[in-house]
């Protein structure tokens, strides 16, 4: 008996500690101790970090912790973009679990965004904050994964802010596209010409959900807290509260009067709710799908008979081209997103989070491959989705932005499990705010603080170890699942100083005795940047006057400009001492970093800085908070790559004198790079013209601090550059070449994703204002387009990394288990040779080439995914890139609709003949359905019109079609019983009045 009760005590500890412990380092060398022993910085985490672009190289898998499968790019600063663009910026976060049994998945992971300051109190300034700092309120912080909310559980302040919303982007003149249309009759316009091959398609979930999220970011215009709401299709005159009242979403029957009309009109919207019965079908229905060729039958039913249920015979939800004009539909469709955003967010499945695998089979399906009208610009002109507009993104299904399941209140973000000693990252869209809203924070208007909080659900507080308190210094410091961001980096010197700065906020109810500390970071062997250049702190000229009034105490500093309150740091322990600031009282600090003009340009790490601000009511020597600052000078830009200030013309031949720096180009067009076309560019450029012209000014304070200057060309095809009108180089182009010469060849390949270097040379940039244009000739073919450049000086390494590129297959490629792929490796190293080449499947090494482009074999072996990775090797370093390829039991087949014509019409009793092509690459096709649906009313049923099982697949259609519109698609099935859909054509029927086709 006492050997079973010493057994039992002895286990009892085991069982206790057999546990998941789920954390990010708040430093790079934490390893989860709660409270981490440091008493340095908490707001170092490098398991938080920006990209402006999302990374080429993500995957959403968990992978051990030590040998991770993937290299993150480095850390970005934010960058604003508006979000009318839909072009996010990303945030990477990394868990990690460093307990001794596997986490549930059911651990839920928060990110939040914070205006930068030392003084930040939790939750105050973390969560919807606004404040007045730069003149009207402006939000100041928010919960980037704040959910989006079911309408019928949303607090009344949340509908009444979501009706409000709706109401102003209706009708203030705030809220209006060029041409004078407002956010919301455009959202009409959107869906009545964009979707043309999109309903009925397997693209019709992500082009929705592209669809309301450019929604969600115009109702955040006019209140930027704000969340989509959704009906989750349950009785919405009852079930908990009734959405259809003249205080939330009008009428249910007839006119839907007020809130919205006449607000919203025209055009008048009306409902007959109930005129066909509601689909009611449960969410354990819709999810249960394991493909998502099966989920996507949700637009089927519930999606349609949803609409119907609204609209009835005769209201506006009941018809593809005034849907929209309803505010339900937006609710409607929050639900369609929500339903596939946990069909996604399922832990078994993170595939379904991976852009190469989230739909299938159907991931090569012509639908998934093509990119998203009208926002790319095609099918019918809307604006300011054309030329003219500039508003052109191209995007197709499986862009990051889509794939990302938005957030809502039962699609949380979870974490998936995670086995001890396991990692995974979670990528997350993000739109940083305006930077003009902080006008007055200086040379700091861009820089955001970020905090992520793992919570779990069965613990209080919130899964916390310690329970949280005002100060996130401490919160990060005790609980090893809060990790805190909080760097700048500090890069693109256009000379010898660059301009920051930071927030310094008292955030006490009490006035406290403040000290600013600003010292290096002693990581590991950095740079000594005192031996390069100095650093200057400028308080504003109040603060300095307070501070000299208080006795002027300090370690490491010297006055030397009272005027504008700027001291000079002269030693490593640099720390302003006794500074009072008021309750809640804030001020800017700027921070000048500037090299010695006689610096040498070196390699090596970068060197880091912090600036601490310590003392607090209760304690003195308390760390408040602080910002660190990596200062990148291992070269000088004076243009960066992916610039938003050029100005372009792409309408004709440009004038005389275009080259010049004093021409007035003030009528051209503006834009960000890289600039083209059918090459996902960030600004798209006119296709009919073989010349583009670009003009990029850029400021020099002081030539005589560069020594040497290189720019860095990516074009395609050919292209001439000048500096202040003088040639500085010429490549793959005549040198008597006009507006209508085309280049001298084709460029393909990596040669297109390469930045070539040319040197430049140092007398031709002058003090004052200089000009780099360019012009940029196609081949004659007009099939792509593709430019940018960066200019830099003082490179400390000449040398330019090579560019490697996986040329075929495409990523998401499926191939039959057993089937040969061949995979297509080319790289160049700019201004070197390549050494060699390298192919690696799932971390193997498949084979070795000694030049480019290099040729591989591997027979396709094991279902589902596998990463393919390519790599360069020149003198100095590595590159790689990867893709995805998927092994399945048999490849889908693909049609190719050929006639009839998109948006062809036809009289009534016509015969319309349709024909398709279609191929199967690992067996043969069967037959090629031919399908028809009319193609406004939701109520509407697909029907098979006819089977042809032989090439040329053809069928007539029938001849007895009512006057209106029709979708028309055809379906190959090949040998398997594998099928795969064409692209829609979009037709017209009309009267014997009316047009021929």
């Amino acid at each position: 008996m006492r050997w079973t009760l010493l057994v039992l005590v002895l286990a009892f500890p085991l069982l206790a500690f057999a546990q998941a412990d789920l954390y990010m380092k708040d430093t790079p060398v934490d390893t989860g101790a709660e409270p981490n022993p440091d008493n340095g910085a908490m707001w170092v985490t490098e398991d938080i970090w920006v990209r402006i672009a999302p990374d080429p190289a993500y995957q959403p898998y968990p992978f051990t912790e030590s040998s991770p499968p993937w290299t993150p790019a480095a850390h970005e600063n934010p960058e604003y973009r508006d979000p009318k663009y839909s072009v996010p910026n990303y945030v990477y976060v990394r868990v990690r679990n460093r307990g001794n049994a596997a986490s549930t998945g059911n651990e839920r992971l928060k990110l939040y965004w914070a205006k930068a300051s030392t003084g930040l109190n939790w939750p105050t300034q973390w969560v919807d904050y606004k404040d007045n700092n730069c003149g009207p309120m402006k939000l100041y912080g928010m919960e980037i994964t704040k959910p989006r909310k079911n309408a019928a559980t949303a607090t009344q302040a949340e509908r009444d802010t979501y009706r409000d919303a709706i109401l102003a982007v209706g009708s203030q003149p705030a809220f209006v596209f060029p041409g004078g249309v407002s956010y919301w009759h455009k959202q009409d316009e959107v869906h009545q010409f964009g979707p043309s091959n999109r309903h009925a398609t397997p693209a019709f979930l992500p082009w929705h959900r592209e669809y309301v999220n450019r929604y969600e970011v115009l109702l955040q215009e006019y209140e930027p807290t704000l969340k989509l709401l959704y009906w989750d299709w349950q009785n919405p005159l009852s079930s908990p509260f009734n959405y259809l009242t003249s205080t939330f979403l009008g009428s249910g029957s007839g006119s839907i009067g007020a809130p919205f009309l006449p607000t919203l009109s025209p055009p008048a919207v009306t409902r007959d709710v109930g005129f066909f019965g509601l689909p009611g079908t449960p969410d354990t229905t819709v999810l249960a799908p394991t493909t998502y060729a099966n989920f996507d039958n949700i637009e089927g039913n519930p999606h349609n008979g949803s609409h119907t249920y609204i609209g009835g015979n005769t209201g506006n939800m009941s018809f593809v081209s005034s849907a929209a004009e309803d505010p339900v539909f937006f609710l409607l469709h929050g639900n369609v997103d929500r339903l596939w955003s946990r069909w996604q967010r399922n832990n078994a499945f993170v595939s379904r989070l991976d852009p190469a695998q989230t739909y299938g089979t159907l991931t090569t399906n012509v639908n998934i491959t093509t990119a998203m009208a009208p926002w790319n610009g095609t099918g019918t002109p809307i604006q300011p989705w054309t030329m003219a507009g500039g508003y052109i993104v191209s995007k197709t299904p499986t862009h990051p932005s889509v794939v990302a399941p938005p957030i809502y209140d039962n699609a949380l973000l979870t974490i998936p499990p995670l086995q001890p000693g396991q990692a995974v990252v979670l990528q997350i869209p993000w739109y940083p705010p305006n930077p003009a809203d902080f006008s007055c924070f200086g040379a700091d208007q861009s820089h955001f603080c970020l905090l992520g909080r793992i919570e779990t659900t069965n613990s209080a507080p919130w899964g916390m170890t310690t329970a949280e308190g005002t100060s996130v210094y401490n919160n990060t410091k005790a609980n090893n699942n809060i990790a805190w961001k909080n760097i700048t980096v500090v890069d693109n010197f256009p000379g010898a100083a660059k301009m920051t700065g930071i927030l310094v906020r008292n955030p006490f109810l009490t006035a406290v005795k403040t000290r600013l500390r600003f010292a290096p970071v002693v990581e590991r062997e950095e740079p000594d940047f005192y031996e390069t250049g100095r650093i200057y702190v400028d308080l504003t000229p109040e603060m300095y006057r307070r501070w000299q009034d208080e006795g002027g105490e300090g370690i490491d500093v010297e006055p030397v400009d009272p005027e504008r309150g700027r001291v000079a740091i002269t030693g490593r322990d640099a720390t302003i001492v006794g500074l009072t600031l008021q309750p809640d009282e804030t001020f800017h600090v700027g921070i000048a970093f500037e090299l010695n003009k006689e610096y040498q340009p070196q390699a090596g790490t970068v060197p880091k800085f912090d600036l601490v601000q310590i003392g607090t009511p209760k304690d003195e020597n308390e760390v408040v908070g602080g910002q660190r600052f990596e200062v990148d000078f291992r070269k000088l830009v004076l243009v960066p790559a992916n610039d938003e200030e050029w100005r372009y013309l792409d309408t004709g031949a440009a004038d005389e004198g275009w080259r010049e720096a004093d021409y007035d180009d003030s009528k051209w067009k503006t834009g960000r790079a890289e600039f083209g076309y059918s090459d996902d560019p960030e600004t798209t450029t006119d296709n009919e013209r073989i010349t583009t012209y670009y003009r990029r000014a850029f400021d020099v304070a002081d030539p005589g601090v560069y020594r040497n200057l290189l720019l860095h060309l990516k074009r395609d095809d050919g292209a001439a550059i000048y500096l202040n009108g003088v040639e500085i180089h010429r490549v793959n182009l005549p040198a008597d070449a006009n507006d209508d010469t085309p280049a001298s060849a084709s460029v393909n390949g990596v040669a297109e994703e390469t930045y070539f270097p040319v040197d430049v040379p140092l007398e031709l940039v002058k003090e004052g204002r200089n000009i780099i244009a360019v012009e940029l000739h196609q081949d004659g073919k007009q099939d792509d387009a593709t430019f940018d450049l960066s200019l830099s000086a003082n490179h400390a390494v000449r040398d330019t990394p090579p560019t490697v590129a996986i040329l075929s297959p495409p990523t998401g490629s499926l191939w039959r288990t057993g089937e040969e792929v061949f995979v297509v490796v080319d790289a160049i190293d700019p201004d070197g040779v390549i050494k060699g080449v390298q192919l690696f499947i799932d971390g193997k090494l498949v084979g070795s080439s000694a030049s480019a482009p290099a040729t591989f074999r591997w027979p396709a072996a094991g279902a589902g995914p596998h990463r393919v990775r390519a790599v360069a090797i020149n003198s100095l370093e590595t590159r790689r890139t990867e893709i995805s390829l998927t092994v399945v039991e048999n490849v889908p087949p693909a049609a190719n609709l050929l006639a009839p014509a998109d948006q062809a019409s036809f009289r009534t009793g016509e015969a319309i003949e349709a024909r398709a092509e279609a191929a199967d690459r690992d067996g043969k096709v069967a037959r090629v359905e031919f399908w028809i649906q009319e193609g406004n009313f939701f109520g509407s049923v697909p029907k098979l019109v006819a089977a042809d099982t032989t090439a040329p697949f053809s069928a007539t259609l029938p001849t007895d079609l009512a006057p209106g519109h029709y979708m028309v698609w055809a379906i190959a099935v090949d040998d398997r019983g594998e099928e795969s859909p064409s692209l829609m054509t979009h037709i017209a029927v009309v009267g014997e009045g009316g047009h021929g086709h």
